[in-house]
């Protein structure tokens, strides 16, 4: 197979992906890559098609691994893989990529806002606190970061200020007022979930 001829191959994989035929993609670039083992953006969107479409975590993991090995400044890899180590409950392993790609794009607002949902349940609500206003000031009006930070001041015993933030998600998004609607919209765990219910039933 020439170059072109994979080249071809890889962007019809991207286009399964758009598409969301996750199972056509990965054979794509498997294929693509059994020619061109040193591509490194094959390596990371058959990571990204084996997470999302297979629930194949580890092997995404893995594949992640290879394009962080044959390009150690792809940002969006880390962060790809700390989402895959939070999957698994690998929280370490999760901050350690987060930190690293932040130290390569300081600029990534959901590296940071991921960041500080793994503080959150680690118990540090300080450091997420930090991380989901780090995420905002990137991002002004990011409702993630914004809920995020509502919720870790909360837990923190800081009240006030929590609540005001809330009424602020609720006066742009009224079912802000509804958790589970919460919990579906922002992806969020049991844990999160439910400090934004206990945050939500002293406004009511």
């Amino acid at each position: 197979m020439n170059e072109k001829q994979i080249n071809a191959l890889f962007e019809r994989a991207n286009n399964f992906i758009r598409m969301g035929n996750l199972k056509a993609a990965v054979a794509d670039y498997t294929e693509v890559l059994r020619h061109k083992p040193d591509f490194a953006p094959a390596y990371f969107n058959r990571g990204f098609a084996r997470q999302h479409g297979q629930g194949d975590v580890s092997g995404a993991i893995d594949d992640f691994s290879d394009a962080i090995r044959l390009n150690p400044d792809f940002a969006e890899a880390f962060v790809n893989r700390a989402i895959a180590h939070t999957q698994q409950q690998q929280y370490a392993d999760a901050i350690a990529d987060y930190d690293a790609a932040l130290r390569q794009n300081p600029k990534l607002s959901h590296a940071y806002s991921n960041r500080g949902e793994i503080h959150f349940l680690n118990g540090d609500l300080r450091a997420a606190a930090n991380d989901f206003r780090q995420a905002e000031q990137l991002k002004p009006g990011y409702r993630y970061a914004l809920a995020g930070l509502a919720i870790s001041l909360h837990a923190a015993g800081e009240i006030s200020e929590a609540q005001t933030i809330w009424r602020g998600l609720i006066a742009r998004n009224t079912n802000f007022s509804d958790s589970e609607w919460v919990k579906e919209e922002l992806g969020w765990g049991e844990e999160l979930v439910a400090e934004a219910s206990r945050l939500i039933a002293k406004m009511e």
